[in-house]
């Protein structure tokens, strides 16, 4: 009887371990799929957060898409335009100078030449580097300019010629700078010789044959030399020579 008491307790703390070790293994298995589910959850978390690349469909719709216009604000449309400043050009102007001493060396007369914007040439006479006693622009191609026999034997008179496409002036000037006796600023030797002499034109001045005294040459018609003339200074007469100088 004993005996059997004793295997029926056995019995009854082996079904009682094997029931407790049961509740055991089953609680470990909720934990551990409790754990699982967690750690699953945690990982779509952070998947979820994560940008992912695009798929081929998507970044082909992304590459396909046009940039999108953008209009013009109205600070664009009020922006000044940008303004290019030319570099400024500075005009340097050419200046030449010739001059004429008189035969004792005690005076001169000199011509400044300066060039101009436009192409012309302005021609400013002085005497004795002192102010300009007449001045005068002329077109490319004109000159003025002072003959070395210019002075008269005197210093008193000098004469300048001007060259240019109409024919030769001569002018003589007073010797101070001063205008002449009959007020004008200078003498017009060519002019009055044409008005004067209409058997030959004016050919040339070759210089002085006393301080009032002018040599003129003449040219005949067909080209050859002509009459020799006086010019008197100031009394503006033309003398015929009878020889030719």
């Amino acid at each position: 009887m004993l005996k059997k008491y004793l295997e029926l307790e056995v019995l009854v703390f082996v079904l009682a371990g094997a029931l407790v070790g049961y509740f055991v293994l089953a609680h470990m298995n909720s934990h551990q799929q409790t754990l699982i589910q967690a750690m699953q959850s945690q990982k779509e978390s952070l998947e979820q957060q994560t940008p992912q690349p695009p798929t081929s469909q998507e970044a082909a719709v992304v590459i396909a898409t046009p940039a999108p216009t953008v209009a013009p604000t109205v600070m664009d449309v009020l922006k000044p335009a940008k303004v290019t400043t030319k570099p400024t050009i500075v005009f340097t102007p050419a200046i030449s100078t010739t001059s004429q001493t008189s035969p004792d060396g005690t005076r001169k007369v000199t011509i400044d030449t300066v060039g101009t914007k436009d192409g012309n040439t302005t021609y400013e006479v002085q005497i004795d580097d002192g102010p300009i006693v007449y001045s005068r622009t002329l077109p490319t191609g004109d000159s003025l300019i002072v003959p070395y026999n210019t002075w008269s034997p005197g210093d008193n008179y000098f004469f300048i010629q001007e060259n240019s496409t109409d024919g030769t002036q001569v002018m003589v000037f007073n010797g101070s700078g001063k205008p002449l006796s009959n007020g004008n600023e200078f003498l017009d030797l060519t002019g009055v010789f044409a008005k004067d002499v209409s058997a030959a034109a004016f050919g040339s001045a070759t210089g002085w044959a006393a301080d009032n005294l002018i040599i003129i040459e003449s040219k005949n018609a067909d080209g050859t030399n002509g009459t020799s003339y006086w010019f008197g200074v100031p009394d503006q007469g033309v003398i015929p020579l009878a020889t030719q100088f």
